[in-house]
């Protein structure tokens, strides 16, 4: 897991610190609980960190998944403020997504460090700021979605031969407007949050709705999704209702896992780990993350079954990712 102090930690599924190492000074600008961590195709742990204090530029370090040794270091351009960092399903290879200007740049890490940079959109009159990035399986699309002061919805762009938008889009939209939030790829489909408690859309690749899904969120401003081939899951933010649902893809019911206050659960992510058996939920105290040391934040470990948390580990800052290592 990644914490605004730039620091790692490793956690057992009961909450307990196995091993922690701070990578650098304290984060500068944390914004948001982002996509910020991805293991790469050679197993070790690729992490995106933002400039800090000491004016250090956005870099990612390579480290040891378990020890948390770091491998090597990557420093990006000075310019970009880099966002997130989200892997190719099949390749594993490693892109990252920020802003500079007006631009949306994308960037492709190869074996020693940037190997390709391009724009892929330019608004100069609005607030496209990055918010996540997915790639289809294929890895021949990547849909990237908009968070900014005035600026929502997601761009399709196409990967191959050259990055380019696959449809056009009004000034401060993505071309996909729909989509608010979160996104996850599940073989060849794409699920999307559109801000509203009761709709998560089904995508076909090319971004297209197939169907839409209510998880019946409550009174919530819903961004956080993850998703299986069986079930799609929705976390409330603990600044709005919080609370936690699970829809079942072949039938689309839902069920109330969690509620508040009868429950704990709330947060600004969830994840599935890869056997589908824990869900880790970033908890934080209000929507927008903070630097330095803070209390009241929390990861708390959830069968997504009864939705019972089986784990609750402390954190003394606010959480920015968090990879399952199971």
């Amino acid at each position: 897991m990644l914490l605004a102090t730039n620091e790692l930690v490793v956690l057992t599924r009961d909450g307990r610190v196995s091993a922690r190492r701070r990578l650098g000074a304290d984060a500068l600008d944390v914004w948001a609980v982002q996509r910020r961590m991805a293991l790469g195709p050679d197993g070790l742990l690729h992490v995106l960190l933002g400039r800090d204090v000491r004016s250090r530029p956005d870099r990612v370090a390579v480290v040891d998944p378990i020890s948390l040794r770091q491998v090597k270091s990557y420093e990006l351009d000075q310019e970009t403020t880099y966002r997130v960092l989200t892997p190719g399903p099949r390749t594993g290879q490693i892109r990252l997504l920020g802003n500079v200007g007006g631009d949306v740049v994308m960037t492709l890490l190869g074996p020693k460090g940037v190997a390709h940079r391009e724009v892929v959109r330019t608004d100069r009159d609005n607030d496209l700021r990055v918010f996540d990035a997915v790639l289809t399986g294929d890895e021949k699309r990547l849909f990237v979605g908009y968070h900014g002061a005035d600026s929502t919805g997601a761009d399709v762009v196409r990967l191959s031969p050259a990055a380019r938008q696959t449809c056009r889009a009004a000034p401060g939209v993505g071309c996909l407007p729909d989509v608010h939030g979160g996104m996850k790829v599940v073989g060849d489909l794409l699920y999307t949050a559109t801000g509203s408690a009761t709709r998560v859309d089904e995508r076909n690749p090319d971004g297209r709705i197939r169907r839409r899904l209510n998880p019946r969120s409550g009174n919530n401003h819903l961004m956080a999704i993850t998703a299986d081939s069986h079930h799609l899951y929705a976390l409330g933010s603990c600044g709005y209702a919080g609370g936690l649902t699970r829809v079942t893809l072949s039938t689309g019911e839902t069920t109330e896992l969690a509620s508040r206050p009868e429950n704990e659960i709330c947060g600004e992510q969830l994840t599935l780990n890869r056997s589908g058996n824990a869900l880790a939920v970033l908890s934080l105290p209000r929507p927008v993350p903070q630097t330095g040391r803070t209390s009241g934040s929390a990861v708390l470990f959830v069968d997504p079954k009864t939705g019972r948390v089986t784990g609750r580990g402390t954190l003394d800052a606010d959480p920015l990712d968090v990879v399952p290592l199971d």
